[in-house]
């Protein structure tokens, strides 16, 4: 196609063998099925086209959009270190649809002033050098779906001062690396040195680099999600690229530190969010928890100064929202140990009644001493849940209503402030059948236990009634959406 095709209305087909090339001309409107049309070497233009479908941009291969040009879906392959997108036109040149994946090396070039792109899709570099910028007339990227660097890739975002980016989905630095560039306004989601919006992904080996620019991320806003899986996996930002560990002062949203990645932070951290491990170390000088905050996962939380409290409003949840992972072993490491205080909470999964500690049901292994602060006025909170070997999810637990049982709630060296009542269960979680049976708290040396007995024991029974308990327990075993798909 070396003319102006005006396609308005109209869908063209892939025709009987081969496709057609679009070199240098113009298709303008209507739709483009998939396999009708590839990209040559001399630039030829969509203009508001509907593609639909699978499309190659081959070794040379480069085209325009503009008008609103949308690919709605399949997949669009640009060859490795080569292909070119360009923009032109006014408004909002090219729109990647919620169904749409761009992959291979894209690079995607602004050559109009004040031109706009929307990803509602998926952009993943997988190979090469890829990159989305302006000319220096100013490039709008918003992203409301993925954008990914493979690993040993690279995606360059940004080259001048009036280039911005938007993002309310998800960045993705999958072994691969991707920039800001620091010419660039960068992210409108680091105006400050607050990370705002959607989720930011660094696993693999990957890395987020927001380099050298003015602001370092020292706060996590609320509804943000940033995810370090793995070994060597950083967001690095500021006028040094100091990473994440080296610059988080809070986090108001969810951190989640996966894949065994020890995290050893700079600074003392004030947690109101979702702070949540994989099986590695979160080291950091002093932690506080402020009301609404979780802990959760697996691993340990280690604070070098002073100690750590599950207090007002603070929730400690050991393991996952995903089959298979409710159960575990989350630990606590401080000079002073670990408290529990008034209206703190703790859910304690049960899969196995005869398990282990940390495989059959949670625990908290505790290096120090567990302190008690809690009183019969303002009681901590044990939100029992059962869960169901054979889905892993909660259900019917191995357990039986006619046998006694004590599970380690919490194990430590010594126990400071214990009182049976300054501790209340909630049971609405928990659906096997108890018979005429029940729960009660009890401690024995370091240990914090949590008994069951056929026999009903009313003195030391300390029971919160199913129906109050289950609007308590929802919300104590809340966690972030973006936690459970990703695990």
């Amino acid at each position: 196609i070396t003319g102006t095709l005006t396609n308005t209305s109209a869908t063209l087909l892939a025709p009987s063998v081969g496709s057609y090339t679009l070199f240098g001309g113009t298709i303008i409107g209507g739709a483009v099925n998939s396999g009708a049309l590839t990209f040559g070497s001399s630039a030829g233009t969509l203009n508001g086209v509907a593609m639909t479908g699978n499309f190659t941009v081959p070794t040379g291969g480069s085209f325009y959009s503009q008008g609103n040009t949308t690919f709605s879906g399949g997949t669009t392959t640009f060859a490795t270190n080569d292909g070119y997108q360009y923009l032109n036109g006014t408004g909002t040149a090219l729109t990647i649809g919620s169904t749409g994946i761009w992959t291979g090396t894209p690079k995607i070039y602004g050559q109009s002033s004040s031109l706009s792109v929307i990803n509602n899709g998926t952009i993943s570099n997988t190979a090469g050098n890829g990159f989305i910028e302006g000319d220096g007339g100013g490039l709008s990227f918003n992203n409301t779906g993925t954008l990914s660097a493979a690993t040993g890739s690279t995606l360059d975002l940004g080259t001048y001062s009036n280039d911005a980016f938007t993002n309310s989905g998800t960045i993705d630095a999958a072994g691969g690396t991707i920039y800001f560039d620091s010419y660039a306004t960068a992210s409108t989601n680091l105006a400050s040195s607050t990370l705002t919006g959607g989720t930011w992904i660094a696993s693999g080996g990957g890395t987020i680099s927001f380099q050298e620019t003015s602001y370092a991320i020292t706060t996590i806003a609320p509804a943000t999600v940033v995810i370090l899986s793995g070994s060597g996996s950083n967001i690095e930002s500021g006028p040094s690229s100091h990473t994440l560990d080296q610059t988080l002062l809070t986090n108001n949203g969810t951190l989640e530190v996966l894949g065994g990645r020890g995290f050893t932070a700079t600074n003392g951290i004030t947690n109101n969010g979702t702070l949540q491990l994989g099986g590695g170390t979160f080291a950091v000088p002093t932690l506080s928890n402020g009301s609404g905050s979780v802990l959760s996962g697996s691993g340990i939380l280690s604070a070098t100064s002073g100690g750590i409290t599950v207090g007002s409003g603070v929730s400690v949840v050991p393991g996952t929202t995903t089959a298979g992972g409710y159960v575990a072993s989350l630990g606590f490491t401080a000079p002073s140990g670990l408290t529990l205080g008034s209206g703190g909470s703790m859910t304690f999964a049960i899969e196995n009644a005869s398990g282990a500690a940390g495989t059959g049901y949670d625990t908290l292994p505790v290096s120090g001493a567990l302190n008690i602060t809690a009183t019969s006025v303002s009681p901590f909170t044990i939100n029992l849940e059962s869960i169901n070997p054979g889905t892993g999810t909660p259900g019917l637990a191995t357990f039986n209503s006619s046998q006694s049982y004590t599970w380690t709630l919490a194990s430590a060296t010594s126990i400071t402030g214990f009182n049976a009542s300054d501790f209340t269960l909630n049971t609405a979680g928990f659906t096997n059948s108890t018979g005429i049976g029940g729960f009660y708290i009890s401690s024995a040396g370091g240990n914090l236990d949590l008994n069951f007995t056929p026999v009903p024991e009313p003195s030391t029974w300390a029971l919160l009634g199913i129906g109050a308990g289950a609007v308590a327990w929802a919300a104590h075993r809340r966690r972030p959406q973006r936690a459970r798909a990703l695990r």
